[in-house]
């Protein structure tokens, strides 16, 4: 059980970052 947590939070962490470069390459289209 373990392991299924660890892996949720490697999916919330790797969400999160996407969401960060989807951000990052709207900022620079903008320009």
């Amino acid at each position: 059980m373990l392991g299924d947590k660890v892996n949720v939070e490697v999916v919330k962490a790797d969400l999160q970052k996407r969401q960060l470069d989807y951000r990052l390459a709207e900022s620079e289209d903008r320009e």
